[in-house]
């Protein structure tokens, strides 16, 4: 599969590379996904593989970080890894308005603070911090924000200071099951950050044609399932600001007896709305794990049946019992080797592995 290569700045096309020997990449729909390319060191268009040129392999885009070179008995490869372009929203932090203002400075903008709806959100903190940041160096240029559909939730309020860009987006997403994505618009050389808001195709609604992964229905090779609650909670007790007994603090959450789990976090804020987010949001995050991963055999077709984000029925049997799980999926590896390609859906959110772990701090 031809690997095509783009200026970063420019996005002008540099080189195409007709031929790779290995490549796999992995889509996630709720933070930066990941690539990994092995092309002849003497082949065409490898002169233009370098730190930060983009790439652009069938519908996948990414950002070159890393790159190793193997000359050993014949073996003559040289290798590339790096994020989808999703990666160009962990170089962000969020900085708040107050950074930028001099004299008397207003509490109300100590955070970058925002309500409206789950993608409004999302998309007014990459605006502030990139396409319309104060800093005109922050700025990418042809970076481009996609119009506002006001998906997600309708209503939410939130807060955020000196964390990084990507890590609220998948927080918000996670809360909203809304993922985020950044595409390469070629044609027009622009970067687009829109969202992810996955079709409802489970077994129990009548809009679209379902759709079931099913090793009885023959369209899935082998599953993995994993049920991990070692550090699941189901009651928070979120704090806002004040202390002692003025401490503002709310609880959400519903579990009783031997089988509730408690945990507390706190929101640094007085408004009522971005405390009772932020509790909703920490239990969002820490629910039990119940994953299926997959192999799919393509009886159902990846990007046109069913998609990353999109939310479907997916049946196992595990410990002797049919299980029948509607889940979205949150992440799709795709692998192409010697022309062959295998797809490996997840079902559910998965807990990061130390790999994982290991990966995106290389990345």
């Amino acid at each position: 599969m031809e690997l095509l290569i783009y200026h970063p700045t420019t996005l002008e096309l540099l080189e195409v590379a007709p031929n790779t020997i290995y490549a796999s990449w992995t889509r996630r729909l709720y933070e930066a996904g990941s690539f990994e390319i092995a092309l002849p060191s003497q082949g065409k268009g490898v002169e233009q593989c370098k730190i930060g040129n983009i790439i652009r392999q069938g519908k996948n885009s990414g950002i070159i970080r890393y790159i190793s070179q193997t000359t050993n008995r014949g073996q003559n490869e040289i290798r590339l890894m790096g994020q989808t372009l999703q990666g160009l929203c962990c170089d962000r932090i969020i900085v708040p308005p107050f950074f930028y203002m001099t004299g008397t400075i207003d509490p109300l903008y100590s955070y970058d603070r925002i309500k409206g709806s789950g993608e409004a959100v999302m998309k007014h903190y990459v605006e502030t911090q990139i396409t319309q940041a104060t800093d005109t160096e922050r700025r990418i240029a042809k970076f481009t924000v996609a119009s506002n559909l006001n998906r997600g939730k309708s209503q939410m309020a939130w807060q955020a200071k000196f964390t990084r860009l990507s890590d609220e987006l998948m927080e918000i997403g996670r809360y909203t099951e809304l993922g985020w994505s950044v595409d390469l618009d070629a044609a027009n050389k622009r970067l687009v950050f829109d969202v992810i808001d996955g079709i409802h195709r489970e077994s129990s609604q009548s809009d679209v044609a379902p759709v079931i992964f099913y090793r009885g229905m023959r369209n899935v090779e082998s599953t993995q399932y994993t049920n991990d609650q070692n550090a699941a909670i189901n009651t928070v007790y979120t704090a806002g600001n004040g202390e002692e007994e003025k401490q503002y603090v709310t609880k959400n959450g519903g579990g009783t007896g031997i089988l509730r789990r408690e945990g507390y976090n706190s929101v640094a804020s007085d408004d009522v709305d971005e405390v009772a987010d932020g509790s909703k949001a920490y239990l969002k995050e820490n629910e039990p794990k119940e994953t299926i991963e997959a192999v799919s055999n393509g009886r159902t077709e990846y990007r046109i049946d069913w998609d990353l984000g999109d939310f479907v029925t997916v049946m196992d049997n595990v410990c002797g019992t049919l299980l029948r799980l509607d889940k979205q999926i949150t992440e799709v590896e795709e692998r192409y080797e010697h022309g062959i390609s295998e797809i490996r859906p997840v079902f559910g959110e998965k807990k990061e592995s130390v790999l994982k772990t290991l990966r995106r701090g290389l990345t």
